[in-house]
Protein backbone atom coordinates (compact mmCIF):
# COMPACT_ATOMS: atom_id res chain seq x y z
CA UNK A 1 0.00 0.00 0.00
CA UNK A 2 2.04 3.11 -0.94
CA UNK A 3 1.34 6.46 0.62
CA UNK A 4 -1.47 7.44 -2.11
CA UNK A 5 -3.72 5.21 -0.46
CA UNK A 6 -3.66 6.03 3.06
CA UNK A 7 -3.59 9.50 2.62
CA UNK A 8 -7.21 10.29 1.66
CA UNK A 9 -7.02 14.08 1.69
CA UNK A 10 -4.23 16.49 1.68
CA UNK A 11 -3.09 19.15 3.95
CA UNK A 12 -3.31 21.42 0.62
CA UNK A 13 -5.39 22.06 -2.40
CA UNK A 14 -4.15 20.16 -5.50
CA UNK A 15 -4.40 21.55 -8.79
CA UNK A 16 -5.64 19.10 -10.91
CA UNK A 17 -7.35 18.75 -14.61
CA UNK A 18 -10.30 16.38 -15.62
CA UNK A 19 -11.00 15.45 -19.33
CA UNK A 20 -14.72 14.95 -19.52
CA UNK A 21 -17.08 13.74 -22.83
CA UNK A 22 -20.07 12.25 -23.86
CA UNK A 23 -21.49 11.09 -26.88
CA UNK A 24 -24.89 9.44 -26.11
CA UNK A 25 -28.31 11.14 -24.68
CA UNK A 26 -28.39 14.81 -23.96
CA UNK A 27 -25.00 14.66 -24.08
CA UNK A 28 -24.37 18.81 -23.01
CA UNK A 29 -26.93 18.13 -19.85
CA UNK A 30 -24.72 14.69 -18.60
CA UNK A 31 -21.29 17.32 -18.95
CA UNK A 32 -23.52 20.02 -17.39
CA UNK A 33 -24.47 17.54 -14.32
CA UNK A 34 -21.40 15.71 -14.11
CA UNK A 35 -19.71 19.31 -13.56
CA UNK A 36 -22.02 19.87 -10.30
CA UNK A 37 -21.23 16.73 -9.04
CA UNK A 38 -17.87 16.94 -9.12
CA UNK A 39 -17.55 20.71 -7.89
CA UNK A 40 -20.00 19.24 -5.24
CA UNK A 41 -17.27 16.85 -3.87
CA UNK A 42 -16.11 17.45 -0.70
CA UNK A 43 -12.57 19.45 -0.92
CA UNK A 44 -13.04 20.30 -4.19
CA UNK A 45 -13.70 23.13 -6.46
CA UNK A 46 -13.91 23.42 -10.33
CA UNK A 47 -11.85 26.83 -10.93
CA UNK A 48 -12.11 26.83 -14.59
CA UNK A 49 -13.78 25.46 -17.50
CA UNK A 50 -12.75 25.06 -21.28
CA UNK A 51 -15.10 25.53 -24.20
CA UNK A 52 -16.80 22.76 -25.21
CA UNK A 53 -15.88 21.05 -28.19
CA UNK A 54 -17.37 18.26 -30.63
CA UNK A 55 -15.25 15.93 -31.15
CA UNK A 56 -14.79 12.96 -33.96
CA UNK A 57 -14.86 9.56 -31.67
CA UNK A 58 -11.22 7.65 -31.70
CA UNK A 59 -10.76 4.61 -32.21
CA UNK A 60 -14.03 2.85 -33.46
CA UNK A 61 -15.46 5.69 -35.47
CA UNK A 62 -19.10 4.20 -36.36
CA UNK A 63 -20.90 6.10 -32.95
CA UNK A 64 -22.22 9.52 -32.42
CA UNK A 65 -20.01 12.31 -32.01
CA UNK A 66 -18.15 13.36 -28.59
CA UNK A 67 -18.63 16.31 -26.79
CA UNK A 68 -15.79 17.19 -24.64
CA UNK A 69 -14.43 19.46 -22.45
CA UNK A 70 -11.79 20.27 -19.76
CA UNK A 71 -12.18 21.07 -15.83
CA UNK A 72 -9.51 22.54 -14.13
CA UNK A 73 -10.11 21.90 -10.34
CA UNK A 74 -8.65 21.79 -7.09
CA UNK A 75 -8.88 19.05 -4.63
CA UNK A 76 -7.41 18.08 -1.25
CA UNK A 77 -8.75 14.04 -2.17
CA UNK A 78 -5.88 11.97 -3.19
CA UNK A 79 -6.15 10.75 -6.69
CA UNK A 80 -7.05 7.63 -5.69
CA UNK A 81 -9.96 9.15 -4.16
CA UNK A 82 -10.84 11.21 -6.72
CA UNK A 83 -10.89 8.84 -9.12
CA UNK A 84 -13.37 6.62 -7.05
CA UNK A 85 -15.55 9.76 -6.62
CA UNK A 86 -15.48 10.19 -10.33
CA UNK A 87 -16.13 6.85 -11.22
CA UNK A 88 -19.17 7.44 -8.59
CA UNK A 89 -20.35 10.39 -10.90
CA UNK A 90 -20.06 8.48 -13.70
CA UNK A 91 -22.54 5.41 -12.97
CA UNK A 92 -25.01 7.99 -11.09
CA UNK A 93 -24.90 9.39 -14.41
CA UNK A 94 -25.76 6.06 -15.97
CA UNK A 95 -22.41 5.42 -17.35
CA UNK A 96 -22.27 1.87 -18.97
CA UNK A 97 -19.22 -0.33 -19.08
CA UNK A 98 -18.48 -1.48 -22.89
CA UNK A 99 -15.81 -1.96 -24.83
CA UNK A 100 -12.70 0.17 -25.27
CA UNK A 101 -13.29 2.60 -27.54
CA UNK A 102 -17.35 2.22 -27.38
CA UNK A 103 -19.65 5.08 -26.89
CA UNK A 104 -20.30 6.54 -23.57
CA UNK A 105 -23.02 8.29 -21.42
CA UNK A 106 -20.14 9.77 -19.20
CA UNK A 107 -16.51 9.44 -19.09
CA UNK A 108 -14.43 11.41 -16.76
CA UNK A 109 -10.42 10.87 -16.67
CA UNK A 110 -7.96 12.70 -14.62
CA UNK A 111 -5.52 14.18 -17.12
CA UNK A 112 -3.18 15.27 -14.61
CA UNK A 113 -2.44 15.73 -10.66
CA UNK A 114 -0.29 18.64 -10.18
CA UNK A 115 2.94 17.50 -11.52
CA UNK A 116 2.57 14.09 -9.85
CA UNK A 117 3.55 10.69 -12.04
CA UNK A 118 1.32 7.68 -10.72
CA UNK A 119 1.21 4.23 -12.86
CA UNK A 120 -0.77 2.03 -10.96
CA UNK A 121 -3.08 -0.67 -12.48
CA UNK A 122 -6.00 1.45 -12.30
CA UNK A 123 -4.95 4.94 -12.36
CA UNK A 124 -1.85 6.26 -14.42
CA UNK A 125 -1.54 9.87 -14.52
CA UNK A 126 -0.43 12.09 -16.37
CA UNK A 127 -3.24 10.31 -18.28
CA UNK A 128 -1.20 7.78 -20.96
CA UNK A 129 -2.55 8.70 -24.53
CA UNK A 130 -2.90 12.76 -23.20
CA UNK A 131 -0.13 13.63 -25.70
CA UNK A 132 -2.22 11.95 -28.73
CA UNK A 133 -5.45 13.16 -27.84
CA UNK A 134 -6.28 16.70 -29.37
CA UNK A 135 -9.75 16.09 -28.01
CA UNK A 136 -7.75 16.71 -24.76
CA UNK A 137 -5.30 18.60 -25.23
CA UNK A 138 -7.02 21.47 -27.40
CA UNK A 139 -9.33 22.50 -24.57
CA UNK A 140 -6.62 21.64 -21.67
CA UNK A 141 -4.51 24.00 -24.00
CA UNK A 142 -7.00 26.80 -23.14
CA UNK A 143 -6.91 26.24 -19.20
CA UNK A 144 -2.68 25.93 -19.02
CA UNK A 145 -0.68 26.25 -21.79
CA UNK A 146 2.76 26.39 -19.93
CA UNK A 147 1.78 23.70 -17.90
CA UNK A 148 4.69 21.01 -18.23
CA UNK A 149 4.28 17.57 -18.68
CA UNK A 150 5.44 15.99 -15.56
CA UNK A 151 7.21 12.63 -18.13
CA UNK A 152 7.78 14.35 -21.53
CA UNK A 153 8.53 18.09 -20.09
CA UNK A 154 7.12 19.64 -22.70
CA UNK A 155 4.73 22.52 -22.49
CA UNK A 156 1.04 21.25 -23.02
CA UNK A 157 1.27 24.18 -26.49
CA UNK A 158 4.10 21.79 -27.42
CA UNK A 159 2.49 18.76 -27.12
CA UNK A 160 -0.46 20.27 -28.87
CA UNK A 161 1.94 21.49 -32.07
CA UNK A 162 4.01 18.06 -31.99
CA UNK A 163 0.94 16.60 -32.51
CA UNK A 164 -0.19 18.21 -36.38
CA UNK A 165 -3.86 18.06 -36.80
CA UNK A 166 -6.48 18.81 -35.14
CA UNK A 167 -9.29 18.22 -37.36
CA UNK A 168 -12.40 16.70 -36.53
CA UNK A 169 -12.18 19.03 -32.96
CA UNK A 170 -14.89 21.80 -33.58
CA UNK A 171 -15.15 24.41 -30.81
CA UNK A 172 -18.62 25.44 -30.36
CA UNK A 173 -20.17 28.76 -30.33
CA UNK A 174 -22.15 28.53 -26.68
CA UNK A 175 -20.12 26.17 -24.14
CA UNK A 176 -21.51 24.48 -20.56
CA UNK A 177 -23.43 27.40 -18.42
CA UNK A 178 -22.11 25.55 -15.52
CA UNK A 179 -24.35 26.01 -12.14
CA UNK A 180 -22.44 25.10 -8.85
CA UNK A 181 -25.19 23.83 -7.23
CA UNK A 182 -24.61 19.84 -7.44
CA UNK A 183 -27.38 17.38 -7.40
CA UNK A 184 -28.08 15.64 -4.22
CA UNK A 185 -25.52 13.12 -4.01
CA UNK A 186 -24.37 10.66 -0.93
CA UNK A 187 -21.27 12.46 0.07
CA UNK A 188 -19.62 9.73 2.93
CA UNK A 189 -15.93 10.69 2.26
CA UNK A 190 -13.22 9.39 4.70
CA UNK A 191 -11.49 12.47 5.72
CA UNK A 192 -8.63 10.65 7.30
CA UNK A 193 -7.51 7.00 8.11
Amino acid sequence: MDNDDRQIVNHEEVPVWLGLGANLGNRRETLRKSLAYINGLHHTKIISLSSLYETEPVGKKNQPMFLNCVAEITTRLSPTQLLRELKRIEELLGRQHRERWEEREIDIDIILYDDRHINKNELQIPHPELHKRGFVLVPLAELTPDFIHPLFDRTITELLLNLGTTDGIVKLEYGLEFVDSPPQIDRNIVESE
